[in-house]
């Protein structure tokens, strides 16, 4: 299906005549017009007019299908349906990585959307996650006072600028999260290692590593973010560590008897997994039944390696 919208003037603009061939529709809105056409057995024209100062919004519904195409992003994901774009000309630019661009988007049972070079198409981002640092302490959900007096109402502000809000999620509970931590160790909801200890050394501190292989632990853990969710009016959670390296130090004891590293990282995403189609992860190992967003590790650019 090929899209062309006409070039919107400061100036009224005249709208299209609706005519009455058979491979033409129009809709009329009084104030703006669309005219149909079909060019080919599958191709389709679509044109835009205006008789007053504004934009235009097409959408293309694509029920079960995936999109691919576009701009490139420094979070490229694939299928890219469920991108979110900030609010700026779809231009090449240096804004977010997006220097390689085609107004050309390819859908999943062949069909193809191109939009003229004439239209000046806008990007809208409507996303903004709150990253790392800001808990009381790591762990603890508890919103740092000093940063977020009041987070919900945060929240609610960017929320009225129509963005969903995410926050940043990880698996651990450092030890100066005095009452959360004592609860998690006396329950038995950490990783151990053989010498029974639960401790282990994150790029975050100390902290117990919730075992998502007990299914208590997991349980408690996503019913704390549940309720922290909904305190604070949170659309959605992004999730790091997970990695095997940062289980309990020495040897890893799973809960259920499970021997493989691997076992822990596929209860993780199993876990997150049930919070929403929104969330994102940064681990996968056999998880690709689970319709959640996987991000590539922080990449950096070293001029040395040859």
């Amino acid at each position: 299906m090929e899209l062309s919208f006409d070039q919107p003037s400061l100036e009224f603009y005249p709208l299209l005549n609706c005519s009455t061939k058979p491979s033409e529709h129009c809709l009329d809105f009084a104030d703006y017009r669309v005219l149909v056409s079909r060019t080919s057995n599958r191709c389709f024209n679509v044109n835009f007019t205006s008789s007053i100062k504004q934009s235009v919004t097409a959408r293309v519904h694509l029920g079960h299908l995936h999109v691919y195409g576009g701009a490139e992003h420094a979070e490229m994901r694939w299928p890219i349906e469920k991108t979110h774009y900030p609010e700026h000309a779809y231009v090449t630019t240096t804004y977010y990585y997006q220097a390689v661009l085609e107004p050309f988007w390819l859908t999943s049972n062949g069909y193809y959307i191109y939009v003229d070079d004439s239209v000046p198409l806008l990007w809208q981002w409507r996303q903004v996650e709150i990253d790392d640092n800001w808990e009381l302490c790591y762990g603890g959900l508890e919103p740092h006072p000093g940063k977020f007096p009041d987070l919900r109402l945060v929240v609610n502000e960017i929320k009225k600028l129509n963005f969903r809000v995410t926050i940043w999620i990880h698996p651990f509970v450092n030890e100066e999260c005095e009452g959360v931590h004592d609860m998690g160790l006396e329950s038995g909801f950490f990783v151990r290692n053989y010498d029974n200890e639960t401790l282990t050394k994150w790029w975050r501190g100390h902290a117990g590593q919730i075992d998502f292989t007990n299914p208590k632990a997991a349980k408690w853990f996503k019913r704390r973010l549940e309720k922290l969710k909904q305190l604070y009016n949170i659309d959605s959670f992004k999730f790091d560590g997970g990695e095997s390296d940062v289980l309990a130090e020495t040897f890893y004891v799973p809960y259920d008897g499970q021997r493989s590293p691997s076992y822990y990282r596929k209860s993780y995403v199993k876990t997150i997994s049930s919070l929403g189609k929104n969330v994102h992860t940064r681990v996968a190992r056999g998880t690709q039944k689970y319709p959640i967003f996987v991000t590539m590790m922080d990449r950096e650019s070293v001029w040395s390696i040859c």
